[in-house]
């Protein structure tokens, strides 16, 4: 073939692809790299409900029982087993809002006023202790699941963003079952909690952290 012949891209042609593949990035980018950040952020929170999960039996085993008489007992019964980096009261570790899950209008909970005994992991994460031994309510006798002790929050990434239930802060109750503890996560075992788009409460907020142990996650 005459190489005078051959047909080249016109600089019109060049720039109405490279405009075309622009806008498509736009569009497509900022989603897949939400959609990394999050999977990042359910690997964490998988991993630190096995690491949570594992020193409950940890603790079972080697000193029968966990001490839920208040919140700094219960946490100190953890560290038996658990490496923490710093201690500290919630407000002080966090103190950060967390936006209900998915929230159009950026509501949630103000975690600065949370006066209770909680811990960094050295991998990032914080963790805070409830035992409804501080709310007179009995020891694992109380809530919507049968024995349940207290309970662990965990943000999987510190203070940083996103600060939302369900994508980086996760919810585990503790539970005596048949003489034995278990960890669950919010969201399971009919404790009443559900996972909902623009959630504005609480209870619509939790249940994304057993929904984010799922196999598909979030």
């Amino acid at each position: 073939m005459n190489e005078l012949n051959r047909k080249a891209f016109t600089l019109a042609e060049i720039l109405l692809t490279l405009t075309i593949v622009g806008i498509i990035s736009s569009m497509t980018i900022p989603a897949l790299l939400n959609r990394v950040s999050d999977t990042e952020l359910i690997t964490r929170w998988r991993k630190v409900f096995a690491e949570i999960s594992n020193a409950t039996t940890i603790i079972q085993t080697n000193y029968a029982e966990i001490d839920f008489t208040s919140d700094v007992t219960m946490r100190a019964s953890y560290e038996n087993v658990m490496q923490f980096i710093k201690k500290d009261l919630w407000r002080n570790i966090s103190g950060v809002k967390y936006i209900w899950y998915e929230n159009n209008n950026r509501q949630g909970w103000d975690s600065s006023v949370a006066s209770v005994s909680s811990a960094i992991l050295p991998s990032g994460s914080f963790i805070y202790f409830f035992t409804y031994g501080d709310s007179g309510q009995g020891f694992c006798t109380s809530g919507t699941l049968t024995g349940i002790c207290g309970y662990i929050f965990v943000d999987v990434n510190g203070i940083k963003p996103p600060n939302m239930f369900g994508k980086d802060f996760f919810w585990a109750w503790i539970v005596k079952k048949n003489e034995a503890y278990v960890v669950y996560p919010f969201g399971s075992n009919g404790d009443g909690s559900q996972c909902t788009s623009n959630s504005g409460t609480w209870n619509t907020s939790w249940g994304c952290s057993a929904r984010a142990l799922s196999a598909n996650g979030i």
